[in-house]
């Protein structure tokens, strides 16, 4: 019994030390609009910032085409996960942009946000760049 409670304590000291931990992430709004019936990525706002580690992604999504799909490339360097949402159409998108531990964009750092309207068949129908560079939080 003393070791389960032991075992209990030291599991929530432990994720105590995680729950106010902040790390970067990229918050990109896409706006994607149709031309015909192509689509277009009229606006696309990129925003570094932090969110709680718990909240972070962790791994790249997995989400059947089409898809609306965005990365992050440092320093000319694919390090990012990628996040990607159903595309179903005109709208504005929200995608959140992880990095894996260790890899973080640091100050003065040039992060190239992609991101890309992808059809049934995984091909790009349209795509958008913009680049940043990364300043501390």
């Amino acid at each position: 019994m003393k070791k389960l409670i032991l075992a209990v304590f030291l599991i929530g000291v432990l994720a105590c030390g995680c729950i106010g931990t902040q790390v970067p992430v990229v918050e990109v709004k896409a706006k994607i609009v149709l031309e015909g019936d192509k689509p277009v990525i009229q606006q696309m706002n990129v925003t570094p910032t932090t969110v709680n580690v718990l909240n972070a992604p962790k791994a790249s999504s997995m989400v059947d085409f089409p898809s609306v799909d965005a990365v992050a490339i440092v320093n000319g360097r694919y390090i990012s996960y990628w996040d990607a949402k159903p595309y179903t159409g005109e709208g504005t998108y929200n995608l959140l942009i992880g990095f894996k531990k260790g890899t973080e964009p640091k100050e003065g750092d040039v992060v190239r946000v992609v991101v890309k309207v992808v059809n049934e068949e995984g091909e790009s129908r349209t795509t958008k760049i913009k680049d940043i560079i990364w300043r501390e939080l």
